[in-house]
């Protein structure tokens, strides 16, 4: 009985295992066909909002595989534009220092002012004078220990800076765009 009971929980742990594997598998097929979407495809979504997620989602799985600093210069900007955007949106400046898009705050400065998002590169520069000489550590950890050390006036300098944000003075997907369509032949499609 004994060899019966440890053979059956050999078992139901095999069976759990390659469930387990399977369902690894399907998911990173699933993944993987994603990240095979050409650039023409993605550039070939009407819908304009659509386009930027998938650039977006195009351009982030493969930061997640290789890393910003692989990126061409239209993929950084896409990256820390929409990263930007996405941050802002959710949870204001505070979430955008806090989390580690932030980390590329000197290049989101640099996307912004590529795509001719002035209003919106100046936002940024103002936001970051609430750190020490207007910028914010790379490091993550550094950062977020100032940024949850703010005083309520440098608080209240990014709440205003989200409201103003919010009011998109700067169509930032019609100008993205423009500066993707311009440059495509940069965003890596293999």
């Amino acid at each position: 009985m004994r060899d019966f009971l440890q053979f059956l929980i050999v078992a139901v742990v095999v069976i759990f295992l390659i469930y387990i594997s399977r369902q690894k598998k399907a998911l990173k097929m699933k993944y993987q066909i994603n990240r095979d979407i050409r650039t023409n495809q993605i550039l070939s979504i009407p819908d304009s909002t659509k386009k930027i997620i998938a650039l977006h989602d195009y351009v982030f799985n493969f930061v997640q595989n290789k890393g910003v600093t692989n990126l061409s210069d239209t993929e950084k900007v896409i990256f820390c534009v929409e990263e930007l955007e996405k941050e802002i949106n959710n949870g204001g400046f505070n979430q955008w220092f806090f989390n580690s898009s932030a980390d590329y705050w000197y290049e989101t400065i640099t996307a912004l002012e590529k795509i001719e998002a002035d209003n919106t590169s100046d936002l940024v520069k103002q936001a970051l004078t609430v750190f020490p000489n207007s910028e914010p550590p790379k490091d993550a950890v550094s950062r977020q220990k100032l940024v949850n050390n703010l005083s309520d006036k440098q608080n209240d300098l990014l709440n205003s800076l989200d409201q103003q944000f919010y009011k998109y003075e700067d169509n930032i997907s019609a100008l993205l765009m423009h500066f993707v369509e311009q440059h495509k032949e940069d965003i890596k499609s293999d």
